[in-house]
């Protein structure tokens, strides 16, 4: 491999990193969209059985939907006050975070605030599963009294979308400059094999992944994590040596049982570039867990794997 191509595909491999930066603080955006949007559905009457709350539905698994109606009832009563506390804290703060994101910056501070959105939404889209779950059963859920009014939640997630919809733009932009370089790469036909192979591979999963944004599809559930595009060979290894497909399905099963959980329950998926295993065994824990138990303490537990 000569000095020149090395060189490109050096500069490939940076520009990867930089769209995985700019595709984990996108993604930080819709997450904080989703919560939004969840804590307005819990403050209506009847929550509206969208394809994100009946996958959430189903992924429980049978112990779980068997819960007693008063076990339910407790545990969204819990989860109600701090899904609210959680919203307190996290709208003044909204219109900074967004700025902050958009300027890419990454301090310790947005790291915060960013574990703070993470909470949101689990809180809020655990608390609309549940409410499904009451429907299911022809039985009322009880309507999350916000403390704050629903037109300062929909000013700022109109704010939120709209900022979504700029950096998802950034990163589709950003994906067509690294096909651009793939294809000029691929044009010139120095390569070997094995790189021609890299490269064209990487291309492919490129398409693939913005494909998937220009349809406006979750940036959780991307075709290819963009981390496991490859761009590299190792030199003396090139000639003879055809490197290993990429990985397109990053969903791994989580086939650990937890303690209370279904034996057949449905296993959990990772779905994105920030994995979600630890949620959905967190659920299952917490809601086979006694009524004092908080989501807080099974996170710490989850969080020392």
């Amino acid at each position: 491999m000569t000095a020149d191509i090395s060189q490109e595909i050096s500069g490939l491999g940076a520009g990867r990193d930089a769209l995985q930066r700019l595709l984990g603080l996108t993604l930080s955006l819709e997450t904080l969209r989703v919560g939004l949007q969840s804590s307005l559905q819990l403050g209506k009457p009847q929550v509206a059985l969208s394809n994100d709350a009946i996958q959430l539905y189903l992924a429980l698994g049978k112990k779980i939907r068997n819960l007693s109606d008063r076990d339910i009832r407790i545990r969204l009563s819990g989860l109600d006050l701090r899904v609210k506390s959680s919203l307190e804290d996290i709208l003044p703060l909204i219109e900074t975070f967004t700025i902050a994101l958009t300027n890419s910056q990454h301090t310790r501070d947005i790291s915060a605030m960013i574990d703070k959105i993470e909470t949101l939404a689990r809180l809020s889209r655990t608390a609309v599963t549940l409410r499904v779950l009451l429907h299911k059963r022809g039985l009322e859920s009880p309507v999350l009294q916000l403390s704050v009014p629903n037109s300062v939640i929909q000013e700022k997630l109109g704010l939120v979308e709209q900022q979504e919809r700029k950096q998802r733009q950034k990163a589709e932009q950003a994906i067509k400059e690294i096909e651009a370089d793939l294809n000029r790469l691929l044009i010139t036909g120095h390569q070997s094999a094995p790189i021609r192979e890299i490269l064209t591979t990487a291309m492919n999963d490129m398409e693939r992944n913005r494909a998937h944004l220009q349809a406006g599809l979750s940036i959780e559930a991307l075709p290819v994590s963009i981390e496991h595009i490859n761009f590299s060979i190792e030199p003396d290894l090139e000639s003879n040596i055809v490197p290993k497909p990429i990985a397109e399905d990053r969903e791994e099963t989580n086939r650990t049982h937890v303690a209370n959980a279904e034996p057949n329950a449905a296993p959990e998926q990772e779905t994105g570039p920030h994995p979600k295993r630890r949620f959905w065994r967190g659920l299952f824990v917490w809601l086979s867990s006694p009524w004092h138990v908080r989501w807080r303490d099974i996170k710490d537990d989850n969080s020392d794997e």
